[in-house]
């Protein structure tokens, strides 16, 4: 039975199921995400494949509009994006959106082959960590350094609390995570810090989509992470470190209680995100046994070549 593209729009306050689609175990693929994206300012879609009428394979898309220009983003992309007939109907959105700027997202996708797209602007190779928590002896593969730290975090008195949303932890949460991007920074590592961070963690944790953990000893948060979820799945959507928290080692420490509390709860798949080859965050998701799958990203520019012209002179002049 031949598969047929298709895409729409989701309005506020309507439930996936409402749109007669089917639940699939992807925290970018959930009404909760879906509300996160539009406090944010996002229109959102949902595009993806059926055969027959019947939903196989789809993906929310989010369309971001400027004063001359529009961007349409896939955050996590189905499988179904290995398939020339994904990207034509893609193609034929973005002309009914008068998009500009086509984002190719693989946060949590699984492991395939993008094809060459139209316009293509960019595109890098990426990886991902992802812990198999249905696996009764998941953390056997713990590398050495990894239980000393969990050890050494044990000792010195550290516990784990699953943060609410007040306005004062969430900030901590962003304090944290930008120490621990300036670290990396400075160790010479190619970081990307958003204008948006509390803006955006905010939305996660409001809407239901994101959920806040902890490593507190004395009052004093350590470590923090903000997982995104669904039902069977969690993604870790970003995380932070005071100087402290890595002397005791906090940060190991939160992950591997968070892996337990994630199993306990049900949850099969902890994907820890991506991490550039080679870095420093690489070593520490592998470090929990953790397999890694071979992805890629692209971005793409669809839009008239007179705006591509003004936009390379306004960088230009930057």
């Amino acid at each position: 039975m031949d598969k047929e593209f298709f895409a729409q729009r989701i309005s506020r306050g309507v439930p996936l199921a409402a749109l007669a689609l089917p639940e699939i175990e992807n925290p970018f693929c959930t009404d909760a995400y879906v509300t996160a994206m539009q406090k944010l300012g996002n229109d959102c879609w949902i595009v993806g494949m059926r055969a027959g009428g019947v939903v196989q394979e789809l993906a929310v898309a989010m369309r971001r509009r400027g004063r001359i220009s529009s961007t349409l983003e896939i955050p996590s992309l189905p499988e179904a994006a290995q398939d020339y007939t994904f990207w034509t109907g893609i193609y034929s959105l973005c002309r009914q959106l008068r998009v500009t700027d086509l984002i190719a997202g693989t946060f949590f996708s699984p492991q395939f082959r993008l094809p060459s797209l139209r316009g293509e602007v960019s595109r890098r190779e990426r990886g991902e960590y992802v812990v198999s928590l249905q696996n009764e002896s998941w953390d056997s593969s713990l590398s050495s350094n990894h239980k000393r730290n969990i050890k050494k975090a044990s000792a010195a008195g550290l516990k784990i609390e699953h943060a609410l949303a007040q306005p004062d932890l969430l900030s901590q949460h962003v304090r944290l995570m930008e120490q621990s991007l300036d670290r990396r920074a400075a160790r010479g590592e190619s970081v990307t810090k958003s204008s948006k961070i509390e803006e955006e963690s905010r939305a996660y944790i409001e809407s239901g989509a994101g959920e806040l953990y902890q490593a507190v000893r004395d009052g004093i948060v350590m470590s923090s992470i903000l997982l995104l979820r669904s039902k069977r799945s969690a993604y870790y959507q970003s995380a932070g470190t005071s100087p402290e928290g890595m002397s005791v080692g906090a940060s190991h420490f939160l992950i591997h209680n968070v892996c337990k509390k994630l199993k306990d709860g049900g949850v099969w798949v902890f994907n820890l995100g991506g991490a550039p080859e080679g870095s420093s965050l690489a070593r520490f998701k592998s470090g929990f046994g953790a397999a890694e799958v071979s992805l890629e990203a692209c971005s793409c520019y669809l839009g008239p070549a007179w705006l591509r012209k003004i936009r390379t002179a306004a960088a230009l002049c930057s």
